[in-house]
């Protein structure tokens, strides 16, 4: 978990880590190699990030999950609705996934526009989930399924979360404070 005060640089730090940006001083490293001896291919394959202001497309739902994974089963979809809080959000709406959601998601809400590409980042399986600020946008009850579903992540993958509230993820996340890094130059 990567934790600071807003403007202190985690959602650089996410960019670095994801591979969109260069680092200004020394390498990121994937299984001890700089991530610059693979192909943006393959470091696109191996790890997701999802910004904090997450991109939907004009499309139906099922057409946005799709674009992480267009081999996606039914079964699949199901689970990443579920593991991102997102069941209910199809569940109210006349045409389900098939729902046209408008260009970047305007008919939607800011949570679950959230959530949704939540669920097409989990529909990813990367080695390595990088969120920012995963839970922001989010109520009580849904932030707590997706702190649940990151953490049983973090089991079997590498999954940083930039945060603000690194309380609601629990005692046993271990965390980057970049403010007490700061303090150690």
């Amino acid at each position: 978990m990567i934790v600071g005060r807003s403007g202190f640089g985690k959602s650089t730090v996410a960019k670095v880590l994801a591979g969109l940006y260069p680092p200004d001083a020394g390498s990121v490293l994937i299984d001890d190699q700089p991530m610059t001896n693979f192909s943006p291919g393959s470091v696109r394959a191996a790890i997701c990030y999802l910004p904090q202001e997450p991109a939907l497309f004009s499309g139906t739902i099922r057409e946005n999950l799709l674009l992480a994974n267009e081999n996606a089963t039914e079964d699949e979809i199901e689970r990443a609705l579920e593991n991102s809080a997102s069941v209910d959000i199809i569940k109210r709406l006349p045409e389900g996934l098939d729902t046209q959601i408008g260009e970047h998601g305007s008919s939607l809400s800011g949570g679950q526009r959230q959530r949704l590409a939540l669920a097409r980042l989990l529909l990813c399986n990367p080695n390595v989930l990088i969120v920012d600020e995963p839970t922001s946008a989010l109520d009580e009850v849904s932030a707590s399924i997706v702190t649940h579903t990151l953490m049983r992540l973090a089991q079997s993958r590498a999954v940083a979360i930039i945060t603000h509230r690194p309380d609601v993820f629990g005692p046993d996340a271990r965390i980057l404070d970049l403010e007490q890094l700061q303090g150690q130059k």
